[in-house]
């Protein structure tokens, strides 16, 4: 997410939005996954509306095992992200 430089607002609000659904699945039992009922997590990292900056969180968030991203914001940085980590990893953007 674009949470600094001349997007962050828009960043921003996106991730209150995420906050806010995450809470509400997870006051309601959160998801049944293949492994049974869980919480949802959310890792954020702020990608500063720059392409070195998206890939590298990308990288990162693949490192950790996330199943998918939210974000980025910019439709460049989207770009950047799917084709550097997302479908080589098959990760869901």
């Amino acid at each position: 997410m674009t949470l600094s430089g001349s997007s962050a607002q828009s960043g921003i609000d996106q991730r209150k939005s995420v906050e806010l659904a995450v809470s509400e699945i997870n006051a309601n039992g959160g998801i049944q996954g293949l492994q049974g009922q869980r919480d949802l997590a959310f890792i954020v990292c702020d990608d500063k509306g720059r392409e070195d900056h998206v890939s590298a969180a990308a990288t990162y968030l693949s490192r950790r095992g996330v199943p998918a991203i939210l974000g980025p914001l910019l439709s460049r940085l989207v770009e950047t992200a799917a084709k550097e980590v997302a479908i080589p990893q098959g990760i869901f953007l």
